[in-house]
């Protein structure tokens, strides 16, 4: 199926509505994290996580998942990011380097991913990927869907290139795919672990945004950094709630990589960037399974 650009026409959102929408989710998350909803909230995921009985998936797939709870971050091999996504992946991953290089914008975003890379954006719903996500989620997942990015080697420090964590969910469950290699000076993935990361949230009495590299540096043990260097079609998986982590700033070459997200089905705050227009929406879930779509979140109206 092919995905038009008419899909994506916005010349019908009423004037401020997606800020107004935008607000409100906000406002949303606060509250869910202010006493008391937010012991309401801590109750009801526990309850979920308990009662949560699938549990699909092989051996192997089994190790990925207490590494990935135990640290909060792992890489995987080729081999391994083979057996999720499948032999297409090769391919696409050229594919997808060549649009990013030849695109104006460094970064395509779910929906322009969607309309640019149709394929490549599929393979974030196949069944061992949804089986690993569900696996280390602990609950039945949302597709927050896929984001290509080249990460210029232009020495800025900004954005997802300093510290931070994810606020959307208690838990998610991100794949950062490499394109190309990427070494020491080409902006690795870092994160520290996760028993380390909680212990930086506490210190910093961290709620949200970036933190200063500084400010890590001075609480963190640094020797216990996790740099995730790597060549083309090598992963990492990480916990983007759990563990404090950055895209260090690039100086030698740009790093290209694609990122699927995976959330639970009642999360914090479901971006807006996350959910598809209606009309795309449509075109898509009619080439997906049963199970493919439930995993799918409900379309944007603005």
């Amino acid at each position: 199926m092919v995905f038009t650009e008419g899909a994506a026409n916005k010349s019908h959102w009423p004037v401020g509505a997606p800020a107004l929408f935008s607000l409100a989710r906000a406002g949303r998350r606060r509250m869910l994290r202010t006493f008391p909803f937010s012991n309401f909230r801590a109750h009801g995921y526990h309850k979920r996580l308990t009662a949560f009985s699938k549990m699909h998936g092989s051996i192997a797939q089994e190790d990925v998942r207490r590494a990935f709870i135990d640290t909060g971050g792992l890489m995987l091999t080729k081999d391994q990011i083979s057996q999720l996504f499948g032999a297409e992946l090769s391919p696409l991953c050229d594919q997808a380097r060549a649009i990013l290089a030849a695109s104006p914008h460094p970064l395509l975003e779910n929906e322009a991913a969607l309309l640019q890379c149709p394929d490549f954006y599929r393979l974030g719903l196949n069944l061992a990927v949804l089986d690993l996500a569900e696996a280390c989620l602990g609950l039945d997942c949302l597709y927050l869907g896929a984001t290509l990015k080249c990460e210029k080697a232009d020495g800025r420090v900004a954005g997802t290139r300093q510290w931070h964590l994810d606020i959307e969910d208690e838990r998610l469950f991100r794949v950062l795919l490499y394109l190309a290699p990427v070494t020491p000076g080409g902006g690795p993935f870092e994160f520290f672990p996760r028993r380390i990361s909680q212990t930086l949230k506490t210190a910093l009495h961290y709620r949200s945004g970036y933190v200063e590299d500084a400010r890590i540096t001075a609480l963190a043990p640094m020797q216990l950094l996790e740099q995730c260097t790597g060549d083309a079609g090598e992963a990492v998986i990480f916990d983007g709630a759990g563990v404090f982590h950055r895209g260090k700033t690039p100086y030698s070459r740009d790093r290209y990589s694609i990122t699927f997200a995976y959330c639970s089905r009642q999360p914090l705050e479901l971006r807006r960037s996350a959910r598809l227009p209606a009309p795309l929406h449509r075109a898509f879930l009619s080439t997906l399974s049963t199970r493919q779509r439930s995993a799918v979140p409900s379309p944007h109206l603005f």
